[in-house]
């Protein structure tokens, strides 16, 4: 969970970096980190389309191999209808995987992976019956047959090592986004009195962000260890701020953690 914590972390800051410099609305950055968490399950799906294009793609002609204008009519036509059960495939299962990293309320990860089998096998079976049709060689039919089976089952692989991660990260990304911005109000004042020399409005945007993130878990998520909160909040202070932020951040939080966990608050929903 650490590691899904700290890649939420990183994509929340940006989300509230967007929102406090950018004036972004918080619901359109947040559905922009999600489908950022999405395209990185389905850059693994396109892959299996990539491989299959460079595999299928024709050779040139040499002096051992200069096939008939009827072989090669037959190779372009059955590289399409490769190139496009493959394609289906791959966005058959993309829609998967936005409607659980996207839209978790309608589809769960492991409803996701069962459908993913019936979103591949429907055009695999067609391409089969395509390929049993065609006037290629067996041994150039069966090759194309395995690989399309190996461009399915890398898509199914993709989905176990991938879905199950980016689900968990959206799981914290979202109430830790949701949860620092309803309760701004209290966390700035509660900021503001640990930072009176600098006010948040003169403090670097990095920096706010930062501690305001850092805030709202040290102020409503006491299952998560201070220690963790702080050191990472400093780790990413450091990256984005300038070279006196990880001090700054950490002397705020260290003050603010002294108090905050004494008497844990209700969060605003």
């Amino acid at each position: 969970m650490h590691k899904h914590r700290r890649a939420a972390r990183e994509l929340a800051l940006r989300i509230l970096y967007q929102v406090d410099v950018g004036r972004r609305p918080v619901r359109e950055a947040l559905y922009g980190a999600l489908d950022q968490l999405g395209t990185g399950v389905r850059s693994g799906l396109t892959m299996a389309l990539r491989q299959v294009e460079r595999q299928t793609a024709p050779l040139p002609p040499t002096m051992e191999r200069f096939p008939s204008q009827t072989r090669r009519r037959e190779d372009a036509r059955v590289r399409r209808h490769v190139i496009r059960a493959v394609t289906e495939c791959v966005d058959s299962v993309g829609k998967l995987v936005d409607d659980v990293i996207s839209h978790p309320q309608r589809l769960s990860v492991g409803d996701a992976l069962l459908r993913t089998r019936f979103a591949v096998r429907a055009p695999v079976r067609r391409l089969r019956q395509t390929l049993r049709l065609s006037a290629l060689p067996r041994e150039d039919a069966a090759a194309i047959s395995a690989l399309v089976d190996g461009a399915a089952e890398h898509i199914g692989n993709v989905m176990h090592k991938r879905l199950q991660p980016a689900r968990d990260t959206a799981d914290v990304l979202i109430p830790m986004v949701v949860g620092t911005v309803q309760n701004r109000e209290l966390i700035d004042e509660r900021i503001a009195a640990l930072s009176e020399d600098w006010p948040l409005d003169r403090q670097p945007a990095p920096d706010r962000n930062v501690l305001r993130l850092a805030a709202y878990e040290l102020l409503f998520s006491p299952e998560v260890p201070t220690g963790v909160i702080i050191n990472e909040a400093v780790i990413i202070a450091k990256r984005y701020g300038t070279e006196e932020s990880g001090r700054f951040v950490n002397g705020v939080l260290a003050a603010l953690a002294a108090t905050a966990r004494e008497s844990p608050i209700e969060a605003t929903s």
